[in-house]
């Protein structure tokens, strides 16, 4: 009864590890998207958009291709 336990406590786990989404590839997923937008910038403003960063003088897609949409509470 302890071992079936175990096993399913391990199952449910794995399939929730495997359904997690990290910030990484929620903006690679964003770029996918609209990569003939992303192409048009500059490589060091890629490599800034691929890390989350954001700087001052960035547009809205920009923005969005780092961050994602914004979330109302």
């Amino acid at each position: 009864m302890q071992m079936l336990l175990f096993k399913s406590i391990l199952i449910l786990s794995c399939l929730v590890l495997v359904g997690c989404e990290t910030a990484e590839s929620s903006r690679e997923k964003r770029i996918a998207r609209s990569l003939h937008i992303f192409q048009r910038y500059p490589g060091q403003t890629k490599e800034s958009l691929r890390s989350g960063e954001v700087q001052v003088g960035f547009d809205e897609d920009m923005v969005y291709f780092a961050m994602g949409s914004p979330t109302l509470s």
